[in-house]
């Protein structure tokens, strides 16, 4: 993988899919990529996995190298990130939550995720989506400057690991 040249990486195209159009092995192999992350509770996670809008896989000769995700955020969920942010954070303006955003350590540097948040992006057309990034991901915060997302309210204590996270807002139209 090391040997990839920039302009092949640069034209891997994702593809995004309902979880239930998905196999269960690539659900598998997307919840691994995502635990590989290392900044989600593992607990739960395939089925925050299955009640996701969409999945987007970037793959490169078989390996899944990158993945991001449309999620329908639980409502409890949205409520403690609006609390700890300061922000408010409407289902009816902000449906959506984007997350998951991860490219293998191999494929960094080539402006992947700016592929997988676009592919995620284009499965929602033009409605509200919020996200969270940890607050020192300058490259992270890059691609979502790059989509029309504004940070918004404070930063605040991860739950999943001594770092703190940032809230990313894109509203609708």
């Amino acid at each position: 993988m090391g040997g990839v040249r920039l302009n092949e990486a640069m034209s891997l195209s994702p593809h995004s899919a309902r979880p239930t159009d998905l196999s269960a092995a690539d659900r598998a192999e997307f919840a691994a990529l995502v635990r590989k992350g290392g900044e989600v509770k593992a607990e739960g996670l395939e089925d925050r996995i299955d009640r996701a809008a969409s999945l987007v896989l970037l793959r490169h000769d078989g390996q899944l190298i990158g993945i991001a995700a449309v999620k329908n955020p639980y409502q409890s969920y949205r409520a403690k990130i609006a609390r700890k942010s300061g922000i408010e954070l409407p289902s009816d303006r902000f449906p959506f939550e984007l997350g998951w955003v991860f490219v293998d350590e191999a494929f960094r540097g080539r402006h992947l995720s700016r592929n997988l948040v676009a592919c995620a992006l284009d499965f929602i057309d033009d409605v509200g989506i919020f996200a969270t990034s940890r607050a020192d991901n300058a490259n992270m915060h890059r691609t979502m400057n790059h989509f029309g997302f504004e940070a918004q309210g404070r930063d605040f204590h991860s739950d999943g690991g001594d770092y703190q996270l940032r809230l990313f807002v894109r509203a609708q139209g």
